[in-house]
């Protein structure tokens, strides 16, 4: 999942609710992709 690399490279984790988010964006892209 390359998309999620940049937060984390940044070397500060994520609030879980920005984890989160980014998560329903990601999977957000991939549905609509996929349909």
């Amino acid at each position: 999942m390359k998309e999620v690399t940049p937060l984390f490279n940044k070397g500060t984790m994520p609030t879980p609710q920005q984890f989160q988010l980014t998560i329903e964006n990601i999977a957000n892209k991939h549905l609509q992709n996929a349909s």
